[in-house]
């Protein structure tokens, strides 16, 4: 189900529901990663999966899915409220690049475990 959420600007967003996200959606965070430093690659993902989870807005702009430079054209605040969105679809996508309890324990995991 999606919900709406209302920006520091006083602009609302439309975004999926993190559980409805699907494999073509991992594929394409993935997909943009760009750069070789981290920065670059975590802002890469963030804008994507931000871009795969808004349905709509109230900004006088095209969807980020549509239209990803839109996303340039929002203040900081607002951005970074959509960053605390797609940190939590992140998880539902499973786009954690680095060692967890979870993946410790997890077999199938392709990391090695810390106490080995």
């Amino acid at each position: 189900m999606s919900k709406t959420i209302t920006l520091p600007s006083g602009n609302t967003a439309v975004i999926r529901d993190a559980k409805n996200l699907k494999h073509k959606d991992r594929a394409k965070a993935l997909a943009a990663i760009n750069g070789d430093n981290a920065y670059a690659q975590t802002e890469s993902i963030m804008s994507a999966v931000i871009s795969m989870l808004i349905e709509s807005w109230s900004f006088d702009l095209i969807i980020p899915s549509i239209a990803p430079a839109s996303l340039g054209e929002l203040s900081l605040a607002d951005y970074d409220a959509l960053v605390i969105e797609a940190a939590e679809a992140q998880k539902e996508l499973n786009l954690a690049f680095t060692n967890t309890r979870e993946s410790e324990s997890n077999p199938d995991s392709p990391f090695e475990s810390s106490n080995a």
